[in-house]
């Protein structure tokens, strides 16, 4: 049998909400951990060295946060932690360094990492991955370019670290085994014969607006031309706004790339009048569709209802969720509501609020991504 166990703590004190949290999630044979930790309120660094102490003899993975998700549901200034035990669980994990020049050198990493637990690029069933990374590196694309140019079909789910919305390069950290880098990526590999599911959730849905990117620069993910046209121009026009009052627009307005039939939300970050850059590489040719807000309590419920009946016995819940669906949850007062939906699942959860997510090879914005773990 797969066990799972979550807790957050808020205490004051960083030993004693250490402490809270190993008393609460330790098992017997544990072989993985994760945990989030807020850098305004906490030592990340030492946060990671104590849960490495407390759980040495498996990988314990995890990194900075906007907010945390555990066994309160969506809160801020915690640590959140997960824990995993079974017979027939394996984890193994790697720290791939400076991904903004040389996330290329982690092939070699990977491959190791994965050999460790018996996957292989011949031999990817019954395993799953999940990224941790650094969210101020704009490097999320390279590393997974990395990652799907060994594995072609090894399921992968992940999130940008946060920093509690300081922006601050110091603050923006992943941690593998008690050693903390930014600029940094760890993915942790998993092989299990547990049944587990994963998922990608929006509360934007796509409008008939449609178009085609003709013009990008894929290194500042910054798109100049649609339809051969001024990028802010044609974004403007279409939500219906001038092109000053474009940037206030954005949240609620994002873009979708539509890759194979899916859309995956792309979160724009800045405009100079012209050109339009965006939190996530959009390449040239690659169509777009102006996407807007919908009901985000019914879009969990279906969420949570597609959960119950592909994965009745699921034992935990892994997720990422998007900084920007927190503040809209804020905005619109229904942080508590969200919570209680996964709270009534009565099934562990943890997480954390991301500066972007991972789902296969794709990073995305304004999403929730998850790994659901079965028996």
């Amino acid at each position: 049998m797969l066990n799972i166990k979550n807790f957050s703590s808020d205490n004051l004190d960083l030993d004693n909400a250490i402490n809270e949290i190993v008393e609460n999630i330790k098992l017997e044979n544990t072989k993985l951990v994760l945990f989030y930790v807020s850098p305004n309120k906490y030592d990340f660094l030492k946060a990671a060295k104590l849960m490495k102490e407390k759980f040495p003899n498996c990988d314990v993975a995890g990194c900075t946060s906007a907010g945390e998700l555990g066994h309160k549901g969506l809160v801020n200034n915690h640590i959140s932690a997960m824990s995993f035990s079974s017979d027939s669980f394996e984890a193994s994990s790697c720290l791939i360094k400076d991904v903004k020049t040389k996330a290329l050198l982690g092939k070699s990493l990977l491959i190791k990492a994965a050999e460790k637990i018996g996957i292989t690029p011949e031999n990817e069933e019954n395993a799953v991955a999940i990224m941790h990374i650094d969210g101020l590196s704009a490097s999320e694309e390279k590393v997974l370019s990395v990652f799907g140019g060994i594995f072609k079909t090894l399921p992968l789910v992940g999130g940008s670290a946060g920093d509690d919305l300081t922006f601050d390069t110091s603050k923006n950290m992943v941690a593998i085994n008690g050693e903390v880098s930014t600029n940094a990526a760890v993915i942790t590999f998993i092989k299990t014969s547990h049944k587990f599911l994963t998922l990608k959730e929006d509360i934007y849905k796509p409008t008939d607006h449609k178009f085609l990117v003709t013009k990008a620069d894929v290194a500042t993910r910054t798109v100049h031309e649609i339809d051969g046209k001024p990028a802010a121009q044609v974004y403007a026009d279409a939500i219906g706004v001038s092109i000053e009052e474009l940037p206030k627009n954005f949240t609620h307005h994002p873009m979708g790339r539509i890759f194979q039939g899916n859309t995956f939300i792309t979160s724009p970050s800045s405009t100079d009048g012209k050109s339009v850059s965006f939190y996530c590489t959009v390449l040239p040719n690659t169509p777009i569709s102006l996407l807007q807000w919908v009901d985000p309590l019914t879009e969990i419920d279906k969420t949570l209802e597609m959960l119950q009946e592909k994965l009745p016995d699921c034992r935990g819940i892994f997720m990422s969720n998007c900084i920007f669906r927190y503040t809209q949850f804020k905005n619109e007062d229904i942080v508590s509501s969200v919570s209680d939906r996964y709270l009534k699942l009565n099934i562990p959860i943890c997480g954390f609020n991301t500066y972007g997510e991972q789902l296969g090879r794709q990073h995305l914005n304004q999403s929730l991504t998850l790994i659901a773990f079965g028996n």
